[in-house]
């Protein structure tokens, strides 16, 4: 009798939801979950019942349906398995020292963070017996968020959203009324509102689009200025075929076709952004500006979609050696620029938060040789080149370093980015540590051959590059910090990238390339004010809060430097062409609100930071209307006409706060 009243008792409860298990599907684990809300039924959770379910062991997918279980795929038959077998053991390893390392205790205390109070009980039981398991929930619980649709709207964002919204309340009112979207009164002065249309107005003035080439001089300092920086990384051109174009460019440029005329004037274009304008340039450098802006830096990831689909139409995917017999040089070309097309696809991938187009088993295209371009110089068809060592710096290293965390950066987008994805924190863990260990034999590699040519704008750009992809990464998991101190490791790792970005090695080159570049320059730019920023507004709070907040202020002192710091790049770039203001207005409105909250004046927080907005504004204003006062008469003449507050590059007024406040929609 006693038997027939015993229940069978089991380690770990069910975590599902009573119905998904009566229907024997899996549940997501929500409340409610999306069965019972597709099928409108009631759903329950057995919180302090014993039942569990098991699990199969089936191999985890990611998200775009790479198995990566410890089974051959077909990507072991890519140039990269060897590395993506490396990133599954190192991940395995990470596992195995987690399941030794935190203790039960910890692990319950870790869990009793967690917001919801259900999840909570079902976290403690299971982390008692698994704590690695109950880290693996929590960081899906954490991720489950982003992944929903909003209000059944499907919004084309401009970058990757971080809801941290409710630490900047004041700010958050203030903005959105200097904006337009809100109704406070703070921002309702006829004097600002008038300042505000008037800059409106000057965003449009200070648009320009000419594209007529520069002066012969000015042409040849770019173009080589293009070829000793961004040609290192983005190999595409083979500079001895490229210099004798450019001289028959020039020689007779009614004759050469509009194709040749294309490239030329983007290598000027691209060279542009490190090349040194005095003050009479200025009308100048804005018509150069706009060649790198004109596509719109928002759309390359749809631009990527066309350019991958183009290349492995002309067979860019296949190795040479699986094509045709072709000259070493065209089989060496068609090796880089395929590197560079899967470089430029993660890249604007990581900034448009959407599916990489690319995975490492739709191409089996050899990495280029680890050679120099004039060694390729007048080879026969017939001949083969002999490589250098990998250890040997030469033109193509840079590229070649790249492609080694190429796999590692492309599972960082395929968890992040694609549907169905099950991302853990030990995934978060794993990925972390080899992004760094790439970071760390990047450095080591450039800094032995300081030697050998390589400069500081090298080793900022090849560090920018892969440094950057770590904020994403650890972002959902930072955010979370501040409740669960289990994931206070992304929140350090966060803001060390981000001090890292703002802070590179001093270099005029790059220190320009930060100020006037768009795109992933931009982006990376504002992700690392969206976290120094939350870092000090929070660190000011904590500290108000528990009473030290006039002990200790070096750190603060520390973050405060780095805004100065971002404000004034803001301005640089104001300064250099950029006509979005929100950023800088935005920065200087929390700096206020700090630096009232340190003076312990709470009702004076808003009328300071509205006093920053205005004095923000007002600045903003000049150097617009000193850069629309100088630009050139011609370039005033061929200005086209612009519709809204919002031009076709994307730069209008209501541009670049989605980061911060995405509920708002200020796209």
């Amino acid at each position: 009798m006693e038997r027939q009243h015993e229940r069978r008792r089991r380690r770990r409860p069910a975590l599902s939801c009573l119905e998904c298990r009566r229907r024997k599907i899996k549940c997501d684990r929500n409340d409610p979950c999306a069965h019972c809300v597709s099928a409108e039924t009631p759903c329950t959770y057995n919180v302090h019942g014993s039942e569990s379910i098991l699990r199969p062991q089936h191999p985890r997918r990611d998200g775009s349906g790479v198995q990566t279980a410890s089974t051959p795929s077909a990507a072991g038959h890519s140039p990269f398995a060897y590395a993506a077998q490396q990133s599954r053991i190192g991940r395995g390893g990470l596992e195995t020292r987690l399941r030794r390392g935190p203790s039960p205790s910890r692990a319950e205390a870790a869990a009793a963070q967690n917001d919801s109070p259900d999840r909570v009980q079902r976290l403690e039981k299971s982390s008692a017996s698994h704590p690695v398991d109950a880290l693996a929930e929590i960081g899906r619980e954490v991720l489950a968020p982003w992944s929903r649709l909003q209000d059944s709207q499907v919004i084309l964002n401009k970058t990757r959203i971080l809801r941290w919204s409710h630490w900047f309340g004041t700010v958050f009112s203030c903005y959105a009324a200097a904006c337009g979207h809100g109704h406070g009164t703070s921002f309702q002065g006829a004097e600002t509102e008038a300042l505000v249309v008037e800059m409106g107005v000057l965003l449009q003035k200070c648009k320009t689009f000419d594209l007529s080439p520069p002066a012969r001089e000015v042409a040849d300092s770019m173009v080589t200025l293009y070829f000793q920086s961004f040609e290192s990384t983005y190999r595409i051109l083979h500079k001895s075929t490229f210099w004798a174009e450019y001289e028959r460019y020039w020689s007779h440029p009614e004759r050469v076709s509009n194709g040749l005329r294309l490239i030329i004037l983007l290598v000027i274009g691209i060279g542009s952004g490190l090349h040194q304008r005095g003050d009479g340039n200025v009308g100048l450098g804005t018509n150069v500006h706009q060649w790198i802006f004109s596509i719109g830096g928002d759309l390359v990831w749809m631009s990527m979609g066309s350019l991958i689909h183009s290349a492995m139409q002309i067979g860019l995917h296949r190795d040479p050696t699986h094509l045709p017999a072709m000259p070493p040089l065209q089989a060496e070309l068609r090796r880089r620029l395929w590197a560079t097309v899967v470089e430029m696809t993660v890249q604007s991938s990581l900034d448009s938060a959407m599916p990489p187009r690319i995975s490492l088993d739709e191409f089996d295209v050899e990495p280029p040789s680890n050679i120099d371009d004039d060694e390729m110089d007048g080879m026969e068809p017939d001949t083969t080149f002999q490589a250098h060592p990998r250890g040997t710096y030469t033109a193509t290293s840079m590229q070649l370093l790249l492609l080694d965390s190429l796999p590692t950066r492309l599972r960082i987008l395929q968890l992040l980015n694609c549907l169905n994805s099950q991302l853990s924190y030990m995934d978060v863990l794993a990925l972390s540590s080899e992004m760094t260990d790439a970071c760390h034999a990047c450095s080591s590699f450039m800094k032995n051959h300081e030697h050998s040519g390589v400069t500081p704008f090298h080793r900022n750009l090849l560090d920018y590059l892969v440094r950057r992809f770590l904020i994403p990464l650890h972002c959902p998991f930072a955010s979370k910090a501040r409740t669960n101190p289990l994931f206070h490791y992304s929140l350090k790792a966060s803001l060390d990238t981000a001090l890292a970005i703002i802070s590179p090695e001093p270099d005029p080159g790059f220190s320009r390339l930060m100020a006037i570049g768009g795109g992933l320059f931009r982006e990376g730019f504002r992700y690392a004010s969206a976290i120094i920023s939350l870092e000090l507004v929070t660190q000011v709070e904590a500290q108000r809060r528990d009473g030290t907040l006039h002990r200790n202020a070096q750190y603060r002192d520390f973050l405060k430097h780095a805004m100065r710091d971002m404000i004034a790049l803001s301005s640089e770039r104001i300064r250099q062409g950029e006509t979005n203001i929100k950023g800088h207005m935005f920065l200087s409105m929390l700096m206020a609100q700090v630096e009232a909250m340190e003076a312990d004046t709470p009702c004076d927080v808003e009328l300071q930071i509205a006093r920053s907005a205005r004095d923000s504004l007002e600045f903003c204003h000049d150097l617009l209307r000193t850069r629309a006062g100088t630009a050139s008469p011609d370039s005033r003449s061929a200005s086209p006409g612009l519709d809204g507050g919002q031009d076709s590059e994307g730069y209008g007024l209501d541009l670049d706060m989605d980061i911060f406040f995405p509920e708002m929609h200020f796209s």
